[in-house]
This record gives C-alpha cells, structure tokens and sequence, in this order.
C-alpha cells in the first residue's frame, strides 16, 4: 500500500477517534471545566463537596480494610484542616506531606488545600541528605509526617526545630477530632495546589509548582477521554500519590466523575491480578515497568476473573502492549506523554500499540520537534538564530509552546520554585521571533502518519522504574557517603527492560578496592529508583579536556566478558556472572 494511503487511512482513524469523543467533552468535560472554574474554588475541593451531598455514603477511597465514604473525607478534611489553621497554617502557605500511599494521605492532602496552603509532596523513602534538600526547597511552614516515616525526619537535626504533625495515628488525628471544622475553603484559586518533585535532566530534584487550574484540567480530561469513566467503575492505583500520573490523572479524574478509588502501598506484581479482583476495579493505572513486571510474573486464577476495562499510563512498550492485554482482561490501553511541569500532553486514543499518541492541529497548538546540536545538546539554530523542525521518523526535542504575556510572563509553563530553574527550560525566538518555547528535556520521533513516539531522555539524566533520575545527584551523593571518592552514574540500556538502568564507576586501586557492602550502604540514602542497578570498580575516571566526567554507551553484555561487573540484587551487590545475565534477560531475575 502506497505511503499517501497509509496516510490517508491513518488521518480517517485519528479523526474518527477524536469525532467520538465530541459528545463526551460536550456532556461531561466542558460542563465539569465550567463549574470549577466558576466556584472560584480548587477543583477538588469542589468535587469532594459535590459528591458528599449527593451521595454522602458512597466509598471514595478503600485499601485493605480501611473504606472512606465522600461524606467522611469531607468532614475529616475540614477538621484537619481546623487543626491545621490552629498551628498558624495560613493562606499562601506550604505544608510539606511525608506519607506513603492510602485513603488518610488523601484526606491528609485535601485538608492542606481546605487550609488555603499549598502541598510540598514528598517521597517517603527519602532520608538524609535528599530529603533535608526537598524540605529546604520548599521552606515549609509545617511538615505533616506519617507515623512510620517519622524516623526519617528524626534523623535531621538541622530539622529539629521545624514544626511536625503526625498522623495515622498521631498528633493531628487528635487535634482534628476535637478541633473546629472549616466549612468554607480558604484557597485561592489561582495559587498552587501542590508542588510535586521533578528531577528534570541534571541537577537536584526541583519542586513543580501544579496550579488548581493545572489540576482541574489534567483531572477532567483525563477523566473523560482517557478513562471514560462510567456508573460501576472502580479505580485501583498502585503507584504512589506523590506523583503527578497517580494524584492528578488517577484521583483527579476518579474524584471528578465520583469512581471509588482501590489503593495498594506499592506495587506487586504477584498480587496485581487478585487486588483487582477483591477490589472489583475496572480501571488502572500503568508505568512501562510495571506491566513488564506483570507480563513476567507467574500466572494466577485470578487473571480468569477480571473486570479490567480500561488501563491508562506511559512507558508501554508495543512488544509488552498485546501480552499485557491478553493476560489482563484485554483493556483498552490510553498511553500518553506528559510530566509534572510540562503545559500540555499527548494521549493516544486511538489504541496504536507503542505509539504516544497524535496530536490534533498540532502546529497551531505548539507542539513541535526541534533539531539539536549532538554537542552541546541545545537547539541547533541556522545563522539567523532560527530551530530547524525535524523531518518525519527524526528524533528531536519535543517544545511546548508557552505563550508568555505581561501578565502571566512564563505563560502555561508554571514553573518551579526556583526562578532560575524555570528560566533554564524556556528557549525564546526559536522558530520566529518573539515566540517561546518550553523545552521538555526529552527525544520523541513523529512517523509520517503524525502519530509521536518517545526516543530518549536529554542530558545527564535517564528514566528507569518510571522515574527520572538526576546522574549528577547520584554522583554527589554516592560520592560523599564513600568518603569523596571519584564517582561516574549513566544510564544503559538493559535488553528487554524499558528505560536505562543506572550504572555507577567508582574509582579503586590495590590500597582502596571496591566494598559491596559499604557501596550498597551508600546507595541506600537514594530512593529505590535511583540506586545504580550495575557497578563497575575503575582505576581512574575519564575526563574530557575541560576536566569534566565523560558518560559513554556501554555494551553490557561484551563488558560482561572483560571485566567484573556488581549487579543490585535487593538491597545487596553481588557479582554479575553469565548465568545471572541470562536470568535477568528472561525475567527469572529482576533489577
């Protein structure tokens, strides 16, 4: 079939998938996006109240055997959120949260936005240095800590004086059950509803501001083109809350539409099949790691019993796409390009397997794939200054584009904290003059038909477990544990294994040889993600002539046969050998 009929077919599809949606966005989203915004409140707030008073016995949100009606978060919010206003939380204020996934994070979590402050998501398996880091870029007013992460914020000194809530049980489950109920929200509509933490490509972790606007979009949308939600369904969401993919298209758009919510701590992969059917859930939610886990894990009776209608997430490989489908009630599969601080996204809807999606007048809408210089890794201008677009099936940077005004000078892009850092991901005059462009830090393709793809993460940085890992914070933190020693951290490629795992050099000799055990403790102030899945001892670094470390592709399986190789087994390092090679490629071992 000729290339103009492919073409053609392909244009029919995306327009046809984007046609069916019209009477949706016309009866459910635009109806939801009007209400919000005419509340003058956050939208989940809105929500939340909306359904207590229609339904106040409804389950909202379950795990094991905790269940919260709608009515139940609300009263227990507002109370909270009078406990809160009692220990000088005001409007405007950031309120960090330290807790691990289940129905009292959110409600935890919508007290702070009842309050009129602003949520500092952290994750709860940050310790030491990382986690004083997260605390000192956020400045919060008070920290609101889980009763078993408490220990992490006992081991900061420098923290002592800040003021701490725990809860589960704790402290502000008794201030909350005597304290005075706010029934009016104290938010501002157009301040943050949370901050959520990005590495970004280099550098430290950097909090995202999301504003209520952001979230009440992202919420809606995906409420009801990605999920398409309806009476029955159920959510269940294993990954964790204090991310963008779990709280604003997971909660956000089960609380939008009303769907319960199935939470799980964290993910397994032996219990994913039987959670979804004890729970009856119809809808989830995925990263690339987590359905490779699924579709490598051994087969369970419940697989035969699933209602699973509908699976929405990033990172799908199309060889994993179909297997993923037979084995877990064949779902409809919503992949999407999107990140925490990113001004727009892209969903397929059109079910393509491995494919982002296709966006629709795309160019009006700004997005664009951009040329860069291999060097320097910046957009490579002709002598006018001017970006060069990419040709079809060429990589290149994806830019968003922003445009900023007098008023609102970063346009959609709502940036960090950091003002500095915000600045650093805007690349003006690119295509024409006076236009500005966020930069998203990532390598996508578009193929002929106009549908994306997702190449590569930019820069020092890599993706693995779903995550993006800052090399250059694994290096100093590995570094300082270890007493300064010389460290490299990059990413490579693992055949068969989304992402790039992490791989440390670490500088020995005769006097100083490699210590597995003390390099796994180390490791272990990282969070899970971010500790190096490969360690390979070295006599020196290479540097270039400016003296900086030189990350190269490295070819694991002929470096296997010259050299010893440690491998991340747990929370242990042991030898690679052939056989553990092998065991990892078939999935009979895991990273």
């Amino acid at each position: 079939m000729s290339a103009f009929w492919l073409g053609a077919m392909a244009w029919l599809e995306q327009r046809s998938a984007e046609l069916a949606r019209l009477p949706v966005l016309a009866r459910r989203v635009w109806p939801a996006l009007r209400r919000a915004r005419a509340s003058g409140a956050t939208p989940f707030l809105v929500w939340l109240e909306r359904h207590a008073d229609q339904h106040p016995q409804a389950l909202f949100c379950e795990q094991d055997e905790a269940r919260v009606s709608f009515a139940e978060a609300r009263n227990s919010a507002r109370r909270m959120a009078g406990a809160l206003r009692a220990r000088g939380v005001r409007r405007g204020d950031v309120v960090a949260l330290l807790a691990g996934n289940s129905p009292q994070y959110l409600v935890v979590l919508l007290a702070i936005a009842y309050a009129g402050a602003t949520a500092a998501l952290l994750d709860p398996e940050l310790r030491g240095v990382p986690l004083r880091q997260a605390l000192a870029a956020t400045r919060p007013r008070l920290t609101v800590v889980e009763s078993r992460c408490r220990a992490a914020l006992l081991e900061l000194a420098a923290h002592a004086g800040a003021e701490v809530l725990d809860f589960a049980p704790g402290e502000l489950d008794r201030l909350a059950w005597g304290g005075q109920e706010i029934r009016a929200p104290r938010v501002d509509f157009k301040a943050d509803f949370v901050l959520i933490f990005t590495s970004g490509t280099t550098g430290l972790p950097k909090p995202c501001r999301v504003s209520h606007e952001r979230a009440r979009a992202a919420a809606t949308i995906f409420g009801s083109v990605a999920f398409e939600f309806r009476r029955g369904d159920k959510l269940y969401c294993a990954l964790p809350l204090h991310h963008a993919s779990a709280l604003l298209i997971g909660v956000g758009a089960a609380l939008v539409a009303g769907v319960p919510i199935a939470l799980r701590r964290k993910f397994s992969a032996r219990d994913f099949a039987s959670d979804l059917v004890r729970y009856d859930a119809t809808a989830t939610l995925y990263i690339g790691d987590v359905c490779r886990a699924l579709v490598h894990s051994s087969r369970s009776d419940a697989e035969r019993h699933l209602r699973l209608r509908v699976a929405v997430g990033n990172g799908l490989e199309s060889h994993i796409w179909a297997e993923f489908q037979r084995r877990f009630g064949r779902p409809v599969i919503r992949e999407f390009y999107a990140s925490a601080e990113a001004p727009a996204a892209i969903l397929n809807i059109t079910g393509k397997p491995g494919s982002l999606g296709h966006v629709p007048f795309e160019r009006r809408r700004g997005f664009r794939l951009a040329r860069l210089d291999e060097a320097t890794q910046e957009l490579a201008r002709d002598e006018s200054g001017r970006a060069g677009e990419c040709r079809a099936d060429e990589p290149g940077e994806l830019l968003l584009r922003i445009f900023p005004s007098a008023r609102d000078p970063q346009g959609a892009f709502c940036g960090y904290t950091d003002g500095s850092a915000s600045a650093t991901r805007v690349a003006h005059d690119v295509f024409e003059l006076g236009d500005a462009y966020f930069r998203a830090g990532d390598l996508l393709r578009r193929d002929a038909q106009g549908y994306f793809y997702f190449v590569d993460r930019l820069g020092d940085g890599f993706r693995w477990k779903g995550e993006n890992v800052s090399a250059l914070q694994v290096e100093r933190l590995l570094s300082a544990q270890l007493g300064f020693s010389a460290v490299s951290v990059f990413g490579v490629l693992v055949p068969g294994y989304p992402g790039r795992a992490g791989f440390a050099e670490v500088v020995s000799s005769a006097t100083e040889p490699f210590d597995a055990a003390r390099f796994a403790g180390a490791a272990s102030v990282l969070p899970s993600h971010a500790r190096p899945c490969f360690v390979r001892p070295v006599a020196a670094l290479d540097l270039t002539s400016s003296l900086k470390i030189k990350k190269r592709a490295l070819e694991l399986a002929s470096l296997l046969e010259l050299e010893t190789l440690w491998v991340r087994q747990g929370d242990s390092y042991v030898v690679l050998t052939r056989n553990l090679w092998d065991d990892l490629g078939r999935g009979q071992a895991r990273l």
